[in-house]
């Protein structure tokens, strides 16, 4: 361009020195000057096209990702500038991601696909950009064509001039523009080009220098260490349910009559099998049996006990505790009747396999006699009444003198009169048959009961005045996240004698059953007893 320039400038001299032209009239400046505009314009307009060309070209084929620096000033839109913007921001988010990343990891191959997209974007931007110059030339050239017509009106001579002196004065305006250009690259190049050489190369370490294994090791064996023990405490600190006999006697005053084992296999839903009968020799059957005797220090001048069995809430075991404590009774000849009070909701005639059109609450409503309620069961000495259906007034029915005089001839029949009642928790029905009872024993389960729940015997006892109210804690397993160690000093502070609840191994009845023989070692699982 600067040799067109040159020739243009020396062409408009020797043709000012031939024709003695000197100057230019009014109306050929006019002309000339809206002639070189239009120009101008049109000739930057085909060099941003070759500008725009070239960049697409490099973008859309820069196999190495390197990052282009371009000056868009100039360019009318203003989104190829801004996606230029993102490519060069995702080639340098990349060249950062395979610092730590494979270049087929997830998040290289989505930074590709970005980077995809803005090429996309690019071309497609770049296209109407095109679109949009090639429109505008169409318009300078029409705008061009209809000034030149207006040269027929002026001399020869001086329409020649005017040629020439538009053509340099072009020539010139777009040399201007493209040393404007040409600066600004220079000037972008020294901002990148580093101004330091190598003068060594680095030496690196043949041998990892990270991560240190022991250090390592050591340091994730302490922090779990101290983890796992705050979560215990962190357990045992927010938990609030009841695990243990101790927790039960921090809690209330109540004594605790005994602890019935957690049966070790699945239960079925009805409890259609009699488990403390199923499994004679079981730790789950001795623990009933532990409780059964030490039931017969409560109420020693009874020579007929009315026990009534109650809990909190349903779910507590309270009819499973029981069906089990009555057949455990009926094994040493004593006479049990098992008397199913929860009007509301008794799944016991499940247990024993006796129809439910006709129970209690037919009794007490006039609708049977007690032979018709009245049904023996499979276990001898075991009699069982069941609760009937589901009546409108269940704590009237109880409150009634017909339940007080049907329990009054049951105890002249039996030795035992086991009525399994409401939870108290929920509805008042068992308050008359507690006040009538002789033993109350309250049922809590380990894992379920709330610590609220051992309030409630001790309520119970200030409330009506009951010296017979005792705890049984059922389900108890050997839980080390939950349990505690049970100790009781019979001696003072000099001695303590140590015993454990939910342990028998000492005793010689192994890890759930009774052993004719020797144990078997863990390794011999294989082998039956």
């Amino acid at each position: 361009m600067s040799k067109v320039v040159r020739a243009s400038g020396s062409e408009l001299e020797q043709f000012k020195v031939a024709n003695k032209v000197l100057d230019i009239s009014a109306a050929g400046q006019d002309v000339m000057k809206k002639l070189t505009d239009l120009e101008t314009e049109k000739s930057t307009l085909n060099l941003q096209g070759i500008f725009i060309n070239q960049l697409e070209k490099e973008i859309v084929g820069n196999k190495n990702l390197n990052a282009i620096n371009y000056n868009l000033q100039g360019i009318t839109d203003p989104m190829l500038s801004n996606l230029l913007t993102q490519y060069n921001a995702l080639l340098l988010k990349r060249e950062q991601a395979l610092i730590d990343y494979k270049a087929t990891s997830d998040i290289v191959q989505q930074i590709d696909k970005q980077i995809l997209e803005i090429k996309s974007a690019f071309v497609s931007n770049a296209n109407s950009q095109r679109q949009k110059n090639q429109k505008t030339l169409d318009f300078l050239d029409q705008q061009i064509t209809g000034i030149k017509q207006t040269f027929n009106t002026i001399p020869k001579a001086e329409r020649d001039l005017i040629n020439l002196q538009s053509n340099f004065s072009i020539n010139q305006k777009v040399y201007s523009y493209l040393s404007e250009k040409k600066l600004e690259a220079q000037i972008s190049k020294a901002a990148i080009t580093p101004g330091a050489t190598i003068v060594d190369f680095a030496l690196y370490n043949t041998r990892a220098i990270a991560p240190k294994q022991q250090k390592t090791y050591v340091s994730a064996f302490i922090i779990g260490l101290v983890a796992g023990i705050g979560l215990i405490f962190l357990i045992r600190l927010l938990n609030p349910f009841i695990y243990d006999k101790e927790t039960i006697e921090s809690l209330t005053t109540i004594p605790i009559i005994g602890v019935i084992r957690k049966y070790q296999d699945a239960i079925d839903e009805d409890n259609r099998q009699i488990l403390s009968i199923k499994n004679p020799k079981s730790l789950f059957a001795e623990s009933v049996r532990s409780v059964r005797t030490n039931l017969s220090f409560l109420a020693a001048d009874k020579a007929s006990k009315i026990v009534c069995i109650t809990s909190e809430i349903s779910g507590e075991g309270k009819s499973f505790t029981t069906v089990n404590l009555a057949s455990t009774l009926s094994l040493i000849d004593k006479k049990v009747i098992v008397i199913a009070a929860d009007l509301r909701r008794s799944k016991l005639h499940h247990t024993f396999k006796v129809n439910n059109l006709k129970g209690l609450s037919s009794y007490l409503s006039n609708q049977a006699s007690f032979e018709e309620i009245c049904h023996p069961t499979e276990v001898e000495n075991l009699t069982f009444v069941p609760a009937g259906p589901v009546p409108p007034n269940p704590s009237e029915l109880l409150y009634s003198d017909k339940m007080k005089a049907l329990l009054e001839s049951l105890t002249e029949i039996y030795d035992f009169v086991i009525v399994d009642s409401a939870p108290v928790g929920l509805v008042s029905d068992a308050i008359p048959l507690i006040r009538m009872a002789d033993v109350n024993l309250f049922v809590i389960r380990s894992g379920v009961s709330r610590y609220q729940a051992a309030s409630v015997p001790e309520r119970l006892s200030k409330e009506f005045n009951l010296s017979n109210i005792a705890i049984i804690l059922n389900a108890f397993d050997n839980d080390i996240l939950h349990s505690r160690y049970y100790t009781t000093n019979y001696t003072g502070s000099y001695y303590a004698n140590y015993y454990y609840y939910s342990d028998y191994s000492n005793t010689g009845y192994g890890n759930g059953y009774y052993s004719d023989g020797p144990d078997k070692k863990w390794w011999e699982f294989w082998k039956k007893k």
